[in-house]
Order: structure tokens, then C-alpha cells, then sequence
């Protein structure tokens, strides 16, 4: 995915709402001093900070909601749900290519999704747009129908009356089956079937991870990897050092526990190399 575009919402320094178009050539954040240059990479960072585990990197509502408006906030909306902030993305061609050889073409009306963080830091993201219609056509004509429910099917316009056809005839029966198990169509009583499975499956695996050091820390001159596996911080390894130790390995989509029983390092140390 690529980032399009990032609202922040009262958020330290961010009294009204900003948005920022985010151009796809940018490599770097320019602005005068105290313009609120740190604030917003922080809080582009606590949207989806690559270490889940580091609660440093969570929005806190009481350190970072405007002090001068907190209580009036926390009296208005005491479940604390405000997005604080709401990122854009577009999706890569092929996460678009592989929608269309599981649902078929013409089925994904959209390409580009929002995700949105609140001060619980709960995750939310939007559903794609899509046409049940054509997903409902490409179905038929890939799997195949009776020739004497063509007619009737060609009626149905969402997966939840198409499903509940194929399940109320005995000869398509096993048709509906196959395709609820398939597409995770669990409960036919709820809305936007399809829209869920292709969130849950190729939108949501995908939103990026963000990375952001307030200050420049250095590589150890020797990583010890069953410290980075344990998360073990002590006077020869510190804090500083396992974060970015554990950042390298995860931008070069390295496992630290594989790489610590693997016998063979050469592809990791390729891995490595191209990373740095």
C-alpha cells in the first residue's frame, strides 16, 4: 500500500483538524520550528508502530489530548473513542490482481481504503466498495450452475440471497457450502459479506507499519539474536540498541528465532545487505 493522504485530530500541538496530502516522490518532512513537524510523525508512528508490544508507542489521551480542552473531552465523550488519526492508502497491483483471481474482474470498485486510530487505540478500516453483482457472475460462470436455477440467479444481486438460494435446493446445496467455507460467509444475517472477507484478508495483512526514532541510535557492533528473540534488554544491550536492532530485522523481513536454529546464513546475510 501506499500512503495518499493523514488527518490528525486534536493530537499535542493539533487543535483543529490537519490534513496532509502525502506526495508519492516524498522522502522527507520540512517545516519551521515548532510548526508541529514531531507531533505528526508521532502520531503517524502510534498508528501502526512496528512493535506492538511497546506501549510507549500508543496513544495516551491524558499526555497527548490539548491539555486546555482534556476535561471538556473527557466529560463530551467518555468512551474515549475520537480518531485521533486517519491514514489513506492505495492498494499495490497486486493486491488488486490477487482480488481479482479469488473474486473475479469488476468486483472491486475502489482502491483505496482509510484506517483510522482513536484514543483507545482500537483500529478501525473501511470497507472496500464492490459489486456483489459481479462477484454473484463470476461465481456461476467459474464453478458452474444447474441450467435450471440460471434464471432465478441471474435475480439475486448480494452474496447473502445468493448463498441462502444455493442453500435451500438440494442439487446446489454443496455449491453454498463450499462457497460460505471458502469466503468465510459465516453469518448470513450480516451485511457486507464480501466487503468483509476482502478487508479481513487483503487490506488488513497489508496496512503498513510505521518506524520513527525520536533521535538517532546506533548498531550494536554485535547483535546478540537470542536477546532480540527474548526481548532482552541489560547493561550490554539496551533499550535503544534492541529497538533498532529488532527494526532492522523486521524491515528486512527477517524471523530472529529461523535465523537462530537455521544452519545456513548466507540468504539472511544477503537479506541484510540489501536492507542496509
Amino acid at each position: 500500500m501506499r500512503l495518499l493522504e493523514v488527518t490528525i485530530t486534536k493530537y499535542k500541538s493539533f487543535l483543529t483538524e490537519q490534513i496532509v496530502p502525502i506526495e508519492g516522490s516524498c522522502t522527507r518532512l520540512v517545516g519551521k520550528n515548532e510548526s508541529g513537524k514531531t507531533a505528526f510523525l508521532e502520531a503517524l508512528s502510534r498508528f501502526n508502530y512496528f512493535d506492538e508490544k511497546d506501549s510507549s508507542y500508543k496513544f495516551n489521551k491524558t499526555l497527548e489530548y490539548p491539555r486546555t480542552e482534556l476535561k471538556k473531552y473527557e466529560s463530551e465523550n467518555p468512551e474515549n473513542n475520537l480518531k485521533v488519526i486517519s491514514c489513506k492508502f492505495s492498494l499495490k497491483a497486486e493486491t488488486i490482481d490477487a482480488i481479482i483471481q479469488d473474486c473475479g474482474e469488476n468486483v472491486l470498485l475502489e482502491t483505496t481504503i482509510v484506517a483510522s486510530r482513536d484514543y483507545n487505540n482500537a483500529l478501525s478500516i473501511s470497507t472496500p466498495k464492490v459489486s456483489e453483482k459481479a462477484f454473484i457472475v463470476n461465481y456461476i460462470l467459474k464453478i458452474g450452475i444447474p441450467e435450471g436455477h440460471k434464471e432465478e440467479l441471474a435475480k439475486i444481486e448480494n452474496v447473502n440471497d445468493f448463498c441462502t438460494y444455493l442453500s435451500s435446493h438440494e442439487e446446489t446445496k454443496s455449491i453454498a457450502e463450499t462457497l460460505v467455507k471458502t469466503f468465510s460467509f459465516g453469518n448470513l444475517k450480516e451485511q457486507s459479506l464480501l466487503s468483509k472477507y476482502l478487508m479481513k484478508k487483503y487490506i488488513e495483512p497489508r496496512i503498513p507499519k510505521f518506524w520513527y526514532f525520536d533521535e538517532y541510535f546506533l548498531l550494536p557492533q554485535r547483535i546478540p539474536l537470542s536477546k532480540i528473540a527474548g526481548g532482552i534488554v541489560d547493561n550490554d544491550f539496551t533499550k535503544p540498541q534492541l529497538e533498532i536492532s529488532r527494526a532492522l530485522f523486521e524491515l528486512a523481513r527477517i524471523d530472529v528465532k529461523k535465523l537462530i536454529t537455521d544452519n545456513n546464513h548466507e540468504a539472511y546475510i544477503a537479506e541484510l545487505e540489501a536492507t542496509s
